[in-house]
């Protein structure tokens, strides 16, 4: 159990009707203070590979990256969870810096407890159903 799930505030998904109905000021709160910490940790990165001569070779790697993953998106079905999110963004947070392994250890953290708490779930949920039961032989009037 994990100490986030016990906090109203923060047992909220990040979709439309739970942003209308079940957010709370808490949950604006601490999403504020979030979006300042990984703004703060994108600025120094950027800063540090500008400095040491990497910004060109991180841009286009984190660019490839994330490019791929969300140019994936070819369907509604598609949802880039937290956890997934994390471990794609802490395989591009490895300067050479401490502050650095310890913003990729939070990260990977952050993939460990969504596995932990909620599974894993595939980013293709309503694609991965049908290819399941296509393969198993189950018929559905929704395929055609």
């Amino acid at each position: 159990m994990s100490w986030f799930t016990t906090q109203a505030a923060l047992s909220v998904s990040f979709s439309a009707s739970s942003i209308e109905s079940q957010w709370t000021s808490q949950t604006y709160m601490v999403l504020g203070v979030m979006g300042m910490g990984v703004l703060l940790g994108v600025q120094s990165h950027v800063y540090f590979m500008f400095t040491d001569g990497l910004l060109g070779e991180r841009v286009v790697a984190a660019g490839l990256g994330f490019g791929i993953a969300f140019g994936a998106k070819v369907s509604a079905g598609f949802h880039a969870h937290h956890w997934w999110l994390a471990l794609v963004g802490g395989m591009h947070v490895n300067l050479r810096y401490s502050w650095s392994f310890g913003l990729q250890a939070l990260l990977f953290g952050f993939y460990l407890n969504g596995l932990a708490v909620w599974g894993r779930d595939q980013v293709l949920g309503c694609e991965q159903a049908e290819f399941e039961s296509k393969q198993q032989g189950c018929y559905w009037s929704w395929y055609d």
